[in-house]
């Protein structure tokens, strides 16, 4: 039986969404690392880009969720353009689309604990669903499914570009900004962000985190130990350890001089006077990345 081509509209229609979600995409990975407290698709009443962008769900192997869905919409124009000419690639069109689909419903997920929405990526959303229904419709038009197998080593080329351009950003953000953080780098750049760690004494996770930084950083940076200064931890809202928070220095500036005892007025550490937060286990390049978001802000109000 001879193999009916999808028609042109179809591919057409995913093309469009494609660039759509590629201009989206970018302008995400552009807000994540931008130290703005606000965001084009802010709009309250529980609609924000930022209470994501400031949560631990942004990233994926300390990779912004937005530089994934960067890829994911460039790797489905390639497997659209496979389709357009040979009906083999619909499966793979098919397949692509569905892996969407299930991030689709674990952002869903994140947005429900959040107890937010966040616009763009409703967006994103709604072109993975209807690009998930076109590739099934596509899929549809021959009876014969192609064997995965050979579909692989027909488009090895394809795939193993798919599989190249996953592995740099991981790479990148693991590998290369992780060699290139030395001890005093990070330490200034916690430093002149405004950062404070809540610590506790009694905490597994705190000294693990100690270990992770080294003694020369856990000891030079910004921390306050909720064992002995409980009120300030109390005043902080912070409950869990270690907690990383980002102050607004332009509005009360948090000096902690080297061995001496903490001074500091309650106001700079209200919840009012916090930027944003981060809480749990954090490795040297996650942090780095944490605090370079906002090193330029606090840095000369210090």
């Amino acid at each position: 039986m001879k193999k009916r081509l999808p028609p042109r509209s179809s591919i057409l229609s995913i093309y469009i969404c494609s660039l759509i979600g590629i201009i989206v995409s970018i302008y995400l990975t552009y807000d994540h690392f931008s130290p703005s407290e606000r965001a084009v698709c802010d709009f309250g009443g529980g609609a924000s880009c930022t209470v994501l962008k400031k949560s631990d769900f942004s990233s994926l192997l300390n990779v912004p969720l937005s530089i994934f869905g960067l890829i994911w919409f460039v790797l489905l124009s390639v497997c659209a353009y496979y389709s357009s000419d040979y009906p083999e690639a619909s499966l793979a069109l098919l397949l692509w689309s569905g892996s969407g689909l299930l991030f689709v419903v674990y952002l869903l997920l994140v947005e429900i604990y959040l107890q937010t929405l966040c616009p763009f990526c409703t967006i994103l959303h709604v072109l993975i669903i209807y690009i998930t229904y076109v590739s099934f419709k596509i899929f549809r038009l021959n009876k014969s499914t192609p064997n995965v197998f050979h579909l692989i080593e027909q488009f090895k080329g394809a795939f193993t570009l798919g599989v190249i351009l996953f592995l740099l950003p991981i790479l990148f953000f693991n590998c290369i900004v992780i060699l290139h953080v030395d001890s005093t780098e990070l330490i200034n750049c916690m430093n002149e962000s405004g950062m404070v760690v809540f610590a506790h004494s009694d905490c597994g996770t705190c000294q693990q985190q100690h270990r992770i930084l080294s003694d020369t950083v856990w000891s030079s940076i910004n921390k306050i130990e909720c064992k002995q200064d409980k009120d300030f931890c109390t005043y902080s809202s912070v409950d869990d350890f270690p907690t990383f928070v980002i102050f607004n220095q332009t509005f009360c500036s948090i000096v902690f001089p080297t061995g001496q005892e903490i001074q500091l007025n309650k106001n700079c550490l209200s919840v009012e006077n916090q930027i944003t937060r981060q809480v749990g286990l954090h490795s040297r390049g996650e942090l780095y990345q944490f605090c370079s978001r906002y090193r330029e802000v606090n840095k000369g109000n210090l």
